[in-house]
This record gives C-alpha cells, structure tokens and sequence, in this order.
C-alpha cells in the first residue's frame, strides 16, 4: 500500500472516528499489533488498528454503531441490518466491509434460493435477505458464531427467511472434528489439510456434519441460484464428490479456495460453469462460477 493510500485512510478515520493524526501514527509505529481504545458515542472500545479504517468506512457509508460492549460492537446498516461483531478477534468486521460496501457476492437478489456456506457470525446470510433473497440456507459449525449469528439474523428480522444450521459441510453425514482457532473464529476448519495456517493456539471438538446433496434437497427441487462457500478448506472434498444431477441445481457459485486452486476449475467446467479466478495470493482466491446456458 503506498503512501496515498495511507492518508486517504487516515482521513477517513479523522472524520468519522475522530481519532488525531498524531496519535494514528504514533500507535502505527510504536503499537500497531495491540488494541487500540477509541470512543465512539461516548462508549470505549478496544480495536485492532486494521479496524481503524473498515468502521470509518461503515460508518461514511451510513451505518451507525448502536450498541458496544468490552469485546463487541453492534452495527445497524441503513436497510435496518443488525449485526454484533467481534473485536480483537476474528475478521467479522472486515466481512461488513466485504459483503456490504465491496459486495463481493452481488447485489440483486430478489426471489433467489441461496445456500450460505460458513455464514459466520451471520452477516451473508443477513445480506442476501435484505437484498431480497426468497430463501437462505446457512450453515456455521462453530457455536460460538451460530449463536452470534441467530442473535443477528433475529434482531435483523429476517428469521422468515433465513435457516440457521448449526452444522459442518462435508462429504458425508455423521460427527466429524472440527479445528477451532481460539483467536481467529473465521478460520475454523473441518480440513486440517487444506485450512489456513495461522498463529495461535486451537483445539478440536466434535460436529454434527450435513452433505452439500442434502442441502439442496431442503429446497424441494428448486434450483440454487447462488451457492456462496467460504468453508475454510472443505470445498476441494464436497465438491470434488457432488453427484453431477445435484450440479445441474446450481447456477451460480461463488467460492473462496483456501490452499491453491487444486482442482476445482477443472470439476466446475465440467460441470457447465465458466469460471473467473480473483487470486489473493498463491494460496487463496474467489472463484466466480455462472452455468452456461445454452
């Protein structure tokens, strides 16, 4: 990031977050991997500086903080989106910044079926609601996020749309280990192959898992229009065994790969789909899958 960069953020964070200059770069250069105490509608709360800027930004765009607490901030976005996120751990204020300013995943999705693949604390699920979406099917293993995520989805008041399941996507059903990252909850993984590798202490418990085939039956033979999969790793399994009359469902895939494209370009073309490859690094990217109609 060059310079120009910087300072637009830091503008950014002077205005909305009133935060002086002199103490952003003072903290950059001395403390930027600690917590950093701002206040914001006379509450104090402690952030990562990386966060600095993404609640600026939410906040430029509309979205007020309306409530904090010692480890969490609960945003309301202009289309009444309620979502409590993490702070010191995790990327769920980052998700908000990707889904809903960047929109990473679209914008229209009026009358769509959508199956929500590592939904989190419930900020994609919550999105496609409110842009319109017929019927969303979100999965999350890790407890501590899906009770995040069914606070988020009822205080957002799309419970009538959104189905919560507190389950792991896998190739088969049964009870499987998922890896728990203690300070990094977006990172879990069924996986331990193909998940990203973080610092930090982990363990493991056990979960119920659900197959991708058994997902798309609870929409009664409606298509998929939008499969969305950020599942830490699982997806080169699940996909790689997906019966091809359950691919015929699905219409549009957005999936992010977590340990090299391997090969999932390969099954998806196929399966019909053209794909568009947005590489973060050698090891993650988002994969952009629409069907080809003939």
């Amino acid at each position: 990031m060059d310079l120009r960069s910087y300072y637009q953020k830091a503008k950014v964070i002077h205005k909305y977050l009133k935060i002086p200059y002199i103490r952003l770069i003072r903290h950059y250069i001395s403390h930027r991997n600690k917590l950093l105490s701002i206040s914001i509608n006379n509450n104090k709360i402690y952030v990562r500086f990386q966060d600095l800027f993404r609640i600026a930004a939410l906040i430029k765009e509309g979205w007020m903080v309306i409530q904090i607490s010692q480890n969490l901030i609960t945003f309301q976005s202009p289309n009444n989106a309620i979502i409590t996120c993490r702070t010191g751990i995790g990327f769920d204020i980052g998700h908000l910044v990707e889904i809903y300013l960047n929109k990473i995943y679209g914008s229209n999705f009026e009358n769509k079926n959508i199956i929500d693949i590592g939904m989190s604390n419930g900020d994609s699920s919550i999105y496609f609601a409110k842009e319109g979406a017929k019927r969303v099917i979100g999965l999350e293993p890790d407890k501590r996020s899906f009770d995040l995520a069914l606070k988020n989805i009822k205080e957002s008041h799309v419970d009538n749309i959104v189905l919560p399941l507190n389950k792991a996507l896998s190739d088969q059903t049964g009870i499987i280990e998922l890896i728990v990252y203690d300070s990094n909850p977006n990172a879990n993984s069924v996986d331990e192959i193909n998940m990203v590798k973080l610092k930090g202490s982990k363990f493991k418990e056990r979960v119920e898992a659900i197959t991708l085939k058994e997902i798309i039956d609870l929409f009664n033979g409606e298509n998929i229009d939008l499969l969305k999969m950020d599942c830490e790793g699982c997806e080169y399994k699940v996909l790689r065994n997906l019966p091809q009359e359950y691919f015929s469902k699905i219409l549009n895939i957005i999936l992010e790969y977590h340990n090299g494209l391997q090969d999932i370009p390969e099954i998806l073309k196929k399966q019909g789909f053209s794909i568009k490859i947005s590489e973060t690094n050698n090891f993650m990217g988002l994969i952009i899958a629409n069907r080809t109609i003939h």
